[in-house]
């Protein structure tokens, strides 16, 4: 699979550490509900090294917080969730 340059436009929004993370060297992103995340920093293996012996931190500004409700609504949210 080839690398395709993102083109920044007003439908791809960057996250509050956008600026911090390209600081840290990102070498690709991508787009996750409209918004820029960091794909790659460095090699697979490095960042897989990194993982192992490291802490991560990762940037989930692209997730979105829903409001379930209704009479049955904490049982649905049982169902759908891990325990």
């Amino acid at each position: 699979m080839k690398n395709y340059f993102i083109a920044r436009s007003r439908r791809v929004r960057s996250t509050p550490y956008t600026s911090r993370i390209e600081n840290q060297g990102v070498n690709a992103y991508t787009v996750y509900n409209h918004m820029l995340l960091p794909a790659a920093f460095g090699s697979l293996e490095d960042s897989y090294h990194h993982l192992k012996e490291h802490v991560q931190v990762w940037d989930v500004a692209g997730e979105r917080q829903v409001e379930i409700s209704g009479k049955d609504s904490a049982k649905l949210v049982q169902l759908m969730t891990c325990r």
